[in-house]
């Protein structure tokens, strides 16, 4: 894990990563892989590894944060993208690769300068939707921060909420599935 953080070309791995997920339209394998590899990269702080890997990774945290600000917005616009209009068989992918991005950067201030704010909200919110999904998305967008500020033992529920958002948007379930996720 050391070795991909401080490898001088990791900013650009990641950009093509980012590029290939608005590119690749949605084929499966690459999209798949891409979105594996980036949950990886933002979501190291909860990955299943050696002390001494954790060790390698936190002596390059501002690194890897710092290409997460330089891909941010474009991977979520993408990764939405995907969730709303790509198959079925990715939502699970695309939806770790969410959780990774808005868990790591959603305590970050907004680059705006809004201190009501965060990074990661910003980035979500500027994901264009159809208006008649709108209000949906924004209830999503409330509930996907409140639960990545929650920590990974929420990841299933998001990936849940997300699911669900898809479907929502492609027609297969009402507004309604998501008034679960409000409740206690």
């Amino acid at each position: 894990p050391g070795v991909t953080a401080r490898s001088s070309v990791l900013p650009d791995i990641v950009t093509l990563a980012v590029v290939c997920l608005s590119e690749c339209k949605g084929e499966r394998e690459s999209t798949r892989e891409c979105f594996g590899f980036l949950t990886k990269v933002y979501g190291w702080r909860t990955l299943p590894i050696s002390e001494e890997g954790k060790v390698a990774l936190q002596a390059h945290a501002q690194r890897l944060d710092e290409v997460l600000v330089q891909n941010g917005a474009k991977l979520i616009r993408s990764s939405m993208e995907i969730l709303v209009g790509g198959s079925p068989i990715l939502w699970a992918a695309g939806s770790d690769c969410v959780f990774s991005v808005v868990s790591a950067s959603s305590g970050w201030p907004a680059s705006n300068g809004h201190h009501s704010t965060n990074i990661a909200r910003q980035w979500l919110e500027s994901v264009h939707t159809k208006q008649e999904h709108a209000a949906a998305y924004n209830q999503v967008v409330h509930l996907l921060l409140a639960l990545c500020n929650g920590g990974s033992k929420n990841k299933a529920k998001a990936k849940l909420l997300l699911s669900d958002y898809s479907s929502i948007c492609k027609g297969e379930a009402s507004v309604d599935a998501l008034l679960s996720y409000s409740l206690p």
